[in-house]
């Protein structure tokens, strides 16, 4: 091999490991809405409607987010941020019926079931639409209610490109926003990761 074949395949494999970390970088979107303030100083207990290992690990991560955001995360407080975590193909916008915004009587958590039925005469009073921008996403929704009447609290979505990624690889960026943005409205904001 002469000097400069071997020229362009050291030029080539640098231009791979220079390019590779810019392919690394993800893309999200968040959104939150802060319907009241949550008690000020008041621990938060963190928890999941499915616990899948992607979900409990989700939920370590933005425990570790809310305390590295100045919040305090106790397992025995009443006021639990509730989170779910989704892969969705082939969608740009979403709208989603009240989370947790109505009660139903005597339904504790089971509240949550109703969500899932749109036709519910409980949800229809909330209704609001997310555009989310990518073919398809991987997205984790989290929302904190008040113990005592139900209603929501505060609320935060956060989306993030799937492409060829795995949902255990875009989870920890998304949880980390979702732990910065928590109590806060934050409008419709792309951010990399």
């Amino acid at each position: 091999m002469t000097a400069q074949p071997r020229l362009y395949a050291f030029l080539f494999v640098l231009s791979l490991l220079v390019v590779a970390p810019a392919q690394a970088a993800h893309n999200g979107v968040i959104q939150a809405t802060a319907f009241r303030d949550p008690p000020p100083g008041f621990a938060i207990q963190v928890g999941v409607f499915d616990d899948s290992d992607l979900n409990l690990a989700i939920k370590a991560r933005l425990e570790e987010a809310l305390r590295a955001n100045g919040h305090l995360v106790d397992d025995s407080s009443p006021l639990r941020l509730m989170l779910e975590s989704e892969t969705v193909n082939k969608k740009q916008t979403r709208t989603e019926r009240g989370f947790g915004r109505g009660t139903i009587e005597g339904a504790g958590d089971s509240a949550y079931g109703a969500w899932q039925a749109p036709e519910s005469q409980v949800f229809r009073d909330y209704e609001r639409e997310i555009v989310v921008g990518f073919d398809s996403y991987f997205h984790i929704h989290a929302v904190l209610r008040d113990p005592d009447d139900n209603r929501i609290i505060w609320e935060g979505d956060a989306f993030a490109h799937l492409g060829n990624q795995r949902p255990a690889t875009l989870a920890p960026g998304l949880a980390d926003e979702l732990g910065a943005a928590y109590g806060k409205n934050v409008p419709r904001r792309e951010f990399e990761f």
